[in-house]
C-alpha cells in the first residue's frame, strides 16, 4: 500500500492535519503540495485550502487519488458542489470532510434528551458558534475570513449547520434569518436563522464579535451541551461520562478514519448542512 498523504494548503488547517498524521501515522510520509507542480499519485489527499479554492483543488487532486479529505465546508458554491458530487461517483471516489463533530457522542445524548420531551410541549433548542475575529484571522488583514467566497460567519463556522443536520437532517423549516455585515469591509459578522419542525423551535447563531471561542447547543434552558471541551455543563455532570469528546480528539478520530479508510455518510450530512446555509444567506 502506497503511505503517502499530499496535503492541498499549508495554513492553519493544513499544518494540523500534518502535524496529527506523523504523530499517529509514522509509518506515512506526509508532503505540502507544491503547486507549481502536478499532485503524483497517492494514498490520501487533504485539501485543507481556502474554501474558495476547494474545487479548483479538487480538480487537481481526483486523478491522482481515489481518497480525499475536503475541510470544512466544501464549497461556497452550488453548482461546484455538484459537479464534485457527479465526478465522485463517476470515478468512484470516497470522500470525507473536516466536520469532526461526526464523531460526537454528544449528539447521541442530545437526540435522546430531544426524544424525551412530550410531543405536545413546545421545546426550544439554541446552537451558538461564537469566536472573536481576532482570534479568527490572527491579526492578518489578509485573511480568508474578509472574502465573501471564502469567509463570513456561515462558512468560518459552519460547524454549527453540521451539527444541526446531524440532529435534525434535512425536515427543519426556515422561518426567519439575519446576517449583519461590517460597515467597512462588507464581511459577515454576525449570523441567526430559527427553524421550526413540529414542536420544536431552533435558533442558530454564528457570531465572530464575541471575545472567546465558544460552541454551545441548549436544550429547552434544561440541558447545556459544550462542544469546544466535549462536556455536558450540568451540575452533577461527571467529568468522565463523555471521553475524548473535546475538539482536538475528534480532529484525531475523524483522521483516523479517513487514514483508515472507513469512510461513512459524513459527506452527504456535510452537503445536506451547507443546503441550510444557503438558505439562510439566500433568505434576504
Amino acid at each position: 500500500m502506497n503511505k503517502n498523504v499530499i496535503i492541498v494548503g499549508r495554513g492553519v488547517a493544513g499544518k494540523r492535519y500534518k502535524k496529527i498524521i506523523e504523530k499517529n501515522y509514522p509509518s506515512f510520509q506526509v508532503s505540502f503540495w507544491n503547486r507549481n507542480n502536478k499532485i503524483p499519485q497517492c494514498s490520501r489527499i487533504i485539501i485543507a485550502s481556502s474554501t474558495k479554492n476547494h474545487f479548483k483543488d479538487f480538480l487537481s487532486s481526483y486523478k491522482s487519488c481515489s481518497r480525499i479529505l475536503i475541510e470544512k465546508p466544501i464549497t461556497p458554491k452550488r453548482n461546484d458542489l455538484n459537479e464534485i458530487v457527479k465526478i465522485a461517483e463517476a470515478n468512484k471516489i470516497l470522500i470525507c470532510t473536516g466536520d469532526q463533530f461526526q464523531f460526537s457522542d454528544l449528539i447521541t445524548d442530545i437526540k435522546k434528551k430531544i426524544r424525551s420531551f412530550n410531543s405536545s410541549k413546545q421545546v426550544d433548542i439554541s446552537i451558538e458558534y461564537k469566536d472573536s475575529l481576532q482570534n479568527v484571522t490572527k491579526n492578518q488583514a489578509d485573511s480568508y475570513f474578509y472574502d465573501k467566497d471564502s469567509g463570513g460567519v456561515l462558512y468560518t463556522f459552519s460547524h454549527a449547520y453540521f451539527v444541526l443536520t446531524k440532529i435534525f437532517g434535512n425536515s427543519l423549516i426556515l422561518t426567519s434569518a439575519e446576517i449583519i455585515k461590517s460597515q467597512e469591509n462588507q464581511y459577515e459578522i454576525f449570523a441567526s436563522s430559527n427553524w421550526t419542525k413540529k414542536n420544536m423551535r431552533v435558533n442558530v447563531v454564528t457570531d465572530c464579535t464575541n471575545t472567546g471561542l465558544e460552541f454551545k447547543l441548549a436544550i429547552d434552558q434544561k440541558y447545556t451541551y459544550d462542544f469546544i471541551n466535549g462536556e455536558m455543563i450540568s451540575f452533577d455532570l461527571k467529568k468522565d461520562e463523555y471521553p475524548k469528546n473535546d475538539r482536538d480528539s475528534l480532529i484525531k478520530r475523524n483522521i483516523d478514519q479517513f487514514i483508515n479508510g472507513k469512510f461513512n455518510n459524513q459527506f452527504e450530512i456535510s452537503q445536506k448542512a451547507l443546503d441550510y446555509i444557503w438558505s439562510v444567506k439566500e433568505w434576504n
